[in-house]
């Protein structure tokens, strides 16, 4: 049924007319979508006479089934068992609730040895498939559960998809659980849990996919154990997380906010993953030293990934560092940071970590320390798989981009050039270049900014280079195909206006956030308009977000492109008949806030970027 509602007394009887061949007592099920009790009594046994079939009370729908508001009174919520009247559930009470092991039982044994009898049955599904599930108020865990297999693994079972879980420790819960070789969570929805969203500690790899996680104390405590590690043994198993909103807990979170995968502890794509350690200290006589670059081009030698482990007895416990790597009168402490010495007569030593955005400053004495700093962006970019031989061949890479941006050559600076694994001279797998653009690191301090680039400067050349790769124009630029690029905005000087909101912002110890940019293959339409009245704006404003061909956010914020809604009639003419239809975009989304339909009539709308 769809709505039950009691106003005097219903009692679910559970016996059987007498002459029935089964057992005496019946299976009742309640199936609906909304019981309210309203003044009225439901019953399912009495205390001193229980329920001694079985009852099951099921409440149908989904997160799209409306609420119920009772007339005048609070809303009940939708899938809604609302008691303002008496509930009275009871069954067949047992002897013992609790009880203890007598003897350890082990991994998959069928036989539990109790402290005491108890005569409750314990039952564990098997198969187990679930949809559209509602957990909230639990004391600690949502669900535990083994999950689902990989899509790489065969599953003759149906899919799981919305649930959700609320208002307890865990929302999912894995602890030694989980399925052999791989274990897929999907589908779940968990919000405002004190300590973990999902946790799991698992032998097998975990993927997680299309789960919404808000308000929580962390949303995902991940731990992949085994092999030992003293037995020194490699293991290939990996957290895969992909289709996910994640929200963080914030007193000043407005749920009207779009959450974008900017940040690259969000989405871990091949741009922010490093397969090899960084190389070019150690070098030999074949390496040349690009001025352009102020770096040198190496290509000529045979880099590698080496890994240095200890087979000691406390390899736990003890770290090796720093380590030196000496080749060719060139020493590499590729483990060790180059901190001040407290002792050093030298005021002012100082070292900066790149990877985690910190300065160490010596300050001592009563000579002030002035630090200078310096606005640049950094563009990196995959090139097409090309020999060195024919890309090194020639020096137009930053000569083109400087004629496109019209600055100086010495504003662009080649800070890094890796390739794939294809180590091959003659068979490279493609490149990454990282350039620096700006104002060369000075060597003395002047207070003449003649010539110097200006925070404004800088974020018209990120516009420029991110709208050239989002319309495809790249390899006109640059003289070669670009596929993607990355681009880090520019951070102000002290000095300038911008700064105090920068200094405004949480400290954290991570790069500043990547903005991806690629050809926008995809304008796709997330949350679609709803139309009211003619002349009113859309009951449902849409989103719109821009993406590259493998559904990656493409950030077209930083551009001057703006998002369009067009009008199309019957025919796929072009009218109008629209307001509010043109908006710029915030990284990829385009969210619009006021689109107003002025005509009426059979038409269809499409999105573009302008």
């Amino acid at each position: 049924m769809e709505r039950l509602i009691i106003w005097g007394v219903l009692e679910l009887e559970d016996e059987h007319n007498m002459g029935a061949a089964e057992s005496p007592y019946r299976k009742v099920l309640l199936n609906a979508t909304y019981i309210s009790l309203q003044g009225g009594r439901l019953i399912g046994g009495w205390e001193d006479n229980p329920f001694k079939g079985e009852l099951q009370v099921v409440l149908r729908g989904n997160h799209s089934t409306p609420e119920w508001a009772l007339p005048e009174g609070p809303d009940q919520g939708s899938k809604v068992l609302g008691v303002f009247g008496e509930l009275d559930l009871h069954g067949i009470p047992h002897s013992i609730y609790k009880t203890k092991l007598s003897e350890t039982a082990e991994a998959g044994s069928k036989v539990l040895s109790l402290m005491d009898f108890v005569d409750c049955q314990v039952n564990r599904g098997t198969n187990t498939v679930l949809q559209n599930n509602v957990v909230a108020g639990f004391g600690r865990v949502g669900y535990r559960i083994d999950s689902e297999p990989c899509s790489s693994q065969f599953n003759p079972l149906e899919k799981w998809f919305d649930n959700e879980a609320h208002g307890g420790l865990y929302g999912i819960y894995m602890n030694r659980d989980g399925l052999p070789g791989c274990s897929l969570v999907q589908g779940f929805t968990v919000w405002t849990c004190w300590d973990y969203e999902i946790y799991f500690q698992t032998t097998a790899s975990v993927h997680i996919y299309n789960v919404t996680l808000v308000d929580n104390g962390m949303a995902i405590s991940s731990m992949i154990y085994m092999p030992a590690a003293v037995s020194h043994k490699i293991s290939s198993k990996r957290v895969e997380i992909k289709s996910s909103l994640i929200v963080g807990s914030s007193p000043e979170f407005n749920c009207s906010d779009v959450l974008t995968n900017d940040d690259p502890n969000i989405e871990l794509s091949a741009a922010h993953r490093s397969s090899r350690l960084p190389s070019g200290i150690i070098r030999d006589p074949t390496c040349k030293y690009i001025l352009e670059w102020q770096s040198y081009q190496c290509f000529g030698m045979e880099y590698a990934m080496m890994v240095i482990k200890s087979l000691d007895a406390d390899t736990e416990t003890r770290r090796l560092s720093p380590v030196a790597i000496v080749s060719n009168g060139y020493v590499d402490l590729i483990n060790e940071q180059f901190l001040p010495n407290l002792n050093s007569t030298v005021f002012g030593e100082n070292y900066f970590d790149r990877t985690y955005q910190m300065l160490y400053l010596l300050v001592k004495g009563n000579i002030p320390v002035e630090i200078h700093t310096t606005a640049v962006i950094f563009v990196s970019f995959q090139l097409p798989a090309v020999t060195e031989d024919d890309f090194y061949s020639s020096q137009n890479l930053v000569r083109n981009l400087a004629l496109f941006l019209k600055i100086p050559g010495d504003k662009i600076r080649v800070s890094q050039i890796t390739r794939g694994e294809n180590l091959r001279r003659e068979r490279s797998t493609g490149l990454t270049a990282e350039l620096e653009i700006g104002d060369p690191p000075a060597q003395f301090i002047s207070s003449d900014a003649t010539g110097q680039m200006q925070l404004y400067e800088l974020q018209e050349i990120a516009g420029s280079l991110g709208q050239a790769v989002i319309l495809g124009k790249s390899s006109s630029i640059l003289g070669c195909n670009i596929s993607s690029m990355s681009i880090n905005n520019p951070i102000p000087s002290p000095s300038d206006s911008a700064w105090i909101k920068v200094t405004a912002q949480p400290v954290e110890r991570l790069a500043f956030p990547v903005r991806h940019m690629a050809f926008v293959s995809l304008l796709s339409v997330i949350t679609q308009p709803v139309a009211e009245k003619t002349g009113q704006p859309f009951s449902q404003q849409p989103s719109v977000k821009a993406v590259d061909s493998d559904g990656n956010c493409v950030s077209v914020g930083i551009t001057s492109l703006t998002s369009k809604v067009i009008l199309k009639d019957t025919n796929n003419n072009q009218i109008s008949g629209l307001s509010g239809n043109t908006i710029p975009f915030s990284s990829c989304w385009a969210n619009y806030t006021d689109l107003t339909p002025l005509r009426t009539g059979t038409c269809t709308i499409s999105f573009s970027h302008l």
